[in-house]
């Protein structure tokens, strides 16, 4: 037991060390400063806080656990962003698949003295951590830079997922989303998804994905179709998303252009 806990305390060590012995004998490496190996650390730590912050739990404890989580590691500016608009972030979307760690790709040093990160997000579930393998994973780009004495991460970018499971087509009308319980009053509260054609059947959306190649806001009562990889209701790490009377979430990875009815 404890020659397996060293080994698994010493993984991160033995990743960075690839990295950087991997790009010190590129050719064409952008420049000739040393890497500095806390780059790598700081990113390799920041991948194992990403399962303990829920993206679709309540918003306050959203927010709570991406400052206790994320505040070591991210520009507050980031980390603010983040916090208004948690679809944008990256974190624990189900209880199965997770986020597991991230694997760098590559540390490249800029003109201005930060850091270019290109990685992958490695998701898992009890399966693969008992036998080994990747669940799922999708690309990241990270910029870091350096304030005070420490890394942080200043900009974050996440590509779709590879491979993209349990992709769907749905193609309905984007408005509020039904509530499960209607024997109480009601609120005036109204989360946005899609109600398929021709059937009751609803689903939340995630556009995190697509959210930079939105033109504005989606208006309610468009009529559109959208893919990307399902969630099924019963598979989501937090209850937020229980209230409302859906199938589950789509990680959206294409708009239609939005026909008229």
């Amino acid at each position: 037991m404890k020659t397996r806990t060293l080994l698994i305390a010493l993984v991160p060590l033995i990743i960075i060390a690839a990295v950087l012995l991997r790009l010190s004998s590129r050719p064409d490496s952008a420049s000739s400063q040393p890497i500095d190996p806390q780059v790598a650390l700081t990113v390799a730590q920041f991948g194992k806080q990403l399962q303990k912050v829920p993206l679709l739990g309540s918003p306050e404890t959203t927010r709570v656990t991406m400052e206790s989580s994320y505040g070591p590691y991210v520009t507050t500016e980031l980390l603010s962003v983040w916090e208004a608009n948690p679809q944008n972030a990256p974190g624990r979307l189900t209880s199965s698949p997770w986020p597991d760690r991230i694997e760098i790709l590559s540390v490249d040093p800029q003109a201005d003295d930060s850091y270019v990160v290109h990685g992958m997000v490695i998701e898992v579930t009890s399966n693969e951590i008992e036998h080994g393998g990747i669940a799922a994973m999708y690309p990241i780009t990270l910029r870091l830079a350096r304030h005070d004495a420490k890394w942080l991460i200043m900009q974050f970018e996440r590509g779709p997922y590879s491979p993209d499971l349990g992709e769907v087509m749905v193609r309905g009308t984007y408005e509020c989303l039904p509530h499960r319980d209607t024997s109480g009053p009601q609120t005036d509260e109204c989360a946005l998804g899609l109600q398929k054609d021709d059937s009751s059947t609803h689903y939340a959306l995630d556009m995190g994905l697509v959210r930079s190649t939105v033109p504005g806001a989606i208006a309610a009562g468009t009529h559109m179709s959208v893919s990307g990889q399902l969630v099924p209701i019963e598979t989501l790490s937090s209850d937020w998303w229980t209230k409302y009377d859906v199938e589950g979430i789509i990680r959206v990875t294409n708009i239609l252009e939005p026909v008229t009815q």
